[in-house]
């Protein structure tokens, strides 16, 4: 757009992001990727002396509702349970069912809704689901509001940082994001996304902060860094050569044997570049776990990871507080 400035996160997100970052950046990579896994992935329930109830897997109730043996009205009831933790205020089915609605999902009893995505990954975005924040920039530029994406890209910047350092994703991806939404914005929508910033954090900055992505709640199981080198070595095998996806991430649900072999894989997510969901699907299905422990009877039970896994391409990197493109720059 004429006039519009070089590429660019605002002032205050900028000093907030960039002062402890971009001193500490690694040489930039050609490609590159991070996992992330989600807080109660590949945990089994051990028994008791005197077990309680133990709530439903969300895991479990996932791979039942995206299964294609799943009947159609038993999808369905699966799904309005799903949205009925989601309105009740739970995080990660917040972020599940607005993943699910945001793209059109085989099969056709889970209909798109990227508006009603919208309003679940804001709610999950707000209290704490760093990646939600992302997943909302990604959607409201889709739709074409590159104001709103840009304010979540800058909210996703400032987030992003305070996670665990071993969680938290390169500037590569973040920097292309903003890239592709300066394409589209005004100049002049900067002070009001830098006041809908700030207003955003005066309002949700203690609930995030006390969210298990950046309080520290969601510890790493001890099959993260298994499933983490798994798939950045076969990821990066299968890519040698071939045409890379852009900057994305995505999202996929794995079930475990009790031998550590996987049964199924879903995949729930991938955004904005659709071949990164076959990259990770390629990528993740022969991944393997140790076996099950012995005892309380963990040997007979499917194990599940809910895998977010972001791609960056190098094309774009931060030089002196802006963004600049090349490869190997």
């Amino acid at each position: 757009m004429p006039g519009q400035p070089p590429c660019r996160f605002s002032g205050r997100i900028l000093r907030r992001v960039f002062a402890a970052v971009v001193k500490a950046m690694k040489p930039i990579k050609r490609w590159s990727l991070l996992i992330l896994s989600s807080a109660c992935a590949l945990a089994v329930a051990h028994a008791a002396a005197t077990p309680a109830p133990a709530p439903p897997d969300p895991h479990a109730q996932l791979a039942q509702l995206l299964d294609d043996s799943t009947t159609p009205a038993e999808r369905q009831r699966l799904f309005a349970e799903a949205e009925q933790r989601a309105r009740a205020g739970d995080t990660q089915w917040q972020y599940i069912v607005g993943s699910l609605l945001d793209e059109a999902h085989p099969p056709a009893s889970i209909p798109s809704d990227p508006a009603q995505a919208r309003i679940y990954l804001s709610q999950a975005g707000s209290h704490g689901k760093i990646l939600a924040m992302a997943k909302m920039a990604e959607s409201e530029l889709a739709a074409g509001h590159a104001q709103e994406a840009m304010d979540w890209a800058q909210i996703y910047a400032h987030y992003q940082t305070l996670q665990p350092a071993d969680q938290r994703p390169a500037l590569d991806y973040l920097s292309e994001l903003v890239a592709r939404i300066s394409d589209k914005l005004d100049s002049r929508a900067w002070p009001k996304i830098q006041a809908d910033v700030d207003a955003f954090i005066a309002q949700h900055d203690a609930d995030i902060r006390q969210g298990p992505q950046v309080a520290g709640g969601a510890s790493p199981t001890h099959a993260q860094p298994i499933l983490a080198n798994h798939l950045r070595r076969t990821s990066i095998d299968a890519l040698r050569g071939l045409a890379r996806p852009r900057s994305s991430f995505a999202d996929c649900l794995i079930a475990f044997r009790p031998d550590g072999s996987i049964d199924q894989l879903w995949m729930l997510d991938a955004i904005p570049d659709s071949r990164a969901a076959d990259t990770l699907h390629d990528a993740a299905i022969t991944a393997k776990l140790p076996a099950a422990a012995s005892g309380n009877g963990d040997r007979q039970a499917t194990r599940y990871a809910l895998i977010s896994v972001i791609y960056d391409d190098g094309r774009y990197h931060v030089r002196n507080g802006r963004i600049v493109s090349g490869h190997g720059l």
